[in-house]
């Protein structure tokens, strides 16, 4: 009897499992069919937009002859993607991409370096479809922007995806935009905002009051000093100016520089007490020690003069603050090769008649004098004469 039983409920057991799975083969899920029913709208998947080879050349950059070993052009190129993201600010490339061109104009190699700079003011940036009014192309309305003459009047390509609402489409527009990475010709476009040149090349799907002047650019940080330029004019290194030809009149030590103190406290670190020095305007008596008068050529070495505080040492050209110093030493080695390199440019400009080599012999003789200088710089930090 007990025997019968089970074997029943067995049967019984199976006979359900088979019904079941019967149903499951023959009949699909509401929720499959829903989806299997469903409009999806699809969009391409494109990689690589944040990252365009052109950051390669900026980094290229960094190991030029000339180029100070200081990490600035590695810096520049990494914080270049982010401004290429969709949430970033439009205007946020061009203080970086101005950069790229101050830089190479300072350290002798100022062709290469717009031409990098060029490609990163048109390289495209994203944009997110899905952000509702704000799902176009943006692009900087500061028409102050780029402040480079040799980037201004580039448009920026902009996504496959994008155009139409009765303008240009995307193709139409990329292709003009190509164009005008290929000649500079910044008198089209004098008092134009980069948006405002976008919409007169006939492009209309672009984010309405897009790209104030950016409030926080994605600029990495300055670097404290800036670092002495590796003088491309001396013989011996890199053939200089007198063999290429490409940086004749270019490296000079004159640009002006902006000093930036960016200090990031870490945990437990205490905030500066005292603010960077304000940089002196010339040689005021008694406070210059560079002791060394050559003057070949009619350029001086620039004064070093000594203004206390925690960067004691500021070397001055042309009124200008060319660096500051934590010693002596270092602020005379860089006075006597910023008077090698304007030496050596009159020269190659063929300005006068002489050599570099005469140029190379004077800088010998600065750096000679850099103990005499130090001697100097001592006596004022013990507050002596």
């Amino acid at each position: 009897m007990t025997s019968s039983r089970a074997s029943t409920k067995k049967s019984s057991i199976i006979a359900l499992l088979a019904l079941v799975a019967l149903l499951l083969v023959s009949t699909p899920t509401t929720s499959a069919t829903a989806i299997a029913s469903r409009d999806v709208q699809l969009f391409k998947r494109r990689f690589g937009q944040e990252n365009p080879t052109v950051l390669n050349d900026v980094r290229a950059l960094g190991r030029l002859p000339g180029s100070p070993p200081d990490g600035r052009f590695d810096q520049i190129a990494g914080a270049f993607i982010g401004t290429l993201l969709a949430a970033a600010d439009p205007c946020a490339r061009y203080p970086l991409a101005d950069e790229v061109v101050e830089r190479g104009k300072m350290f002798g190699f100022a062709d290469q370096a717009i031409k990098v700079a060029r490609q990163l003011v048109g390289v495209e940036k994203n944009f997110n479809p899905f952000a509702g009014d704000k799902a176009h192309p943006a692009f900087c309305n500061d028409p102050a922007l780029p402040k480079s003459e040799e980037l201004r009047c580039i448009l920026p390509q902009v996504d496959p995806v994008s155009g139409g609402n009765g303008g240009l489409s995307a193709a139409e527009f990329n292709a003009k935009a190509v164009a005008t990475m290929t000649v500079q010709n910044a008198n089209k476009c004098a008092g134009m905002s980069v948006r405002q040149q976008v919409l007169a090349a006939g492009f209309k799907d672009v984010v309405s009051n897009a790209g104030a002047a950016p409030t926080n650019p994605q600029q990495p940080p300055a670097a404290t000093t800036t670092p002495t330029p590796e003088d491309p004019n001396k013989g011996g290194k890199n053939g200089g100016n007198k063999g290429n030809g490409n940086n004749d009149g270019q490296c000079t030590a004159t640009a002006t520089v902006t000093m930036t103190v960016t200090v990031t406290a870490g945990s437990g670190a205490a905030a500066p007490t005292e603010a960077p020095n304000a940089p002196s305007t010339g040689g005021s008596s008694g406070s210059n020690v560079q002791t060394f008068t050559g003057a070949l050529f009619g350029k001086p070495a620039p004064p070093v003069n000594f203004v206390g505080g925690t960067r004691p040492f500021q070397v001055i050209v042309g009124g200008k603050l060319n660096g500051d110093f934590l010693q002596a030493g270092a602020a005379l080695g860089r006075s006597c090769d910023v008077q090698h390199n304007q030496c050596a440019n009159e020269v190659n400009s063929q300005r006068v008649k002489g050599s570099v080599g005469q140029c190379d012999q004077q800088n010998n003789e600065c750096h000679a004098a850099i103990a005499q200088g130090q001697a100097s710089a001592a006596k004022l930090q013990q507050g002596g004469k």
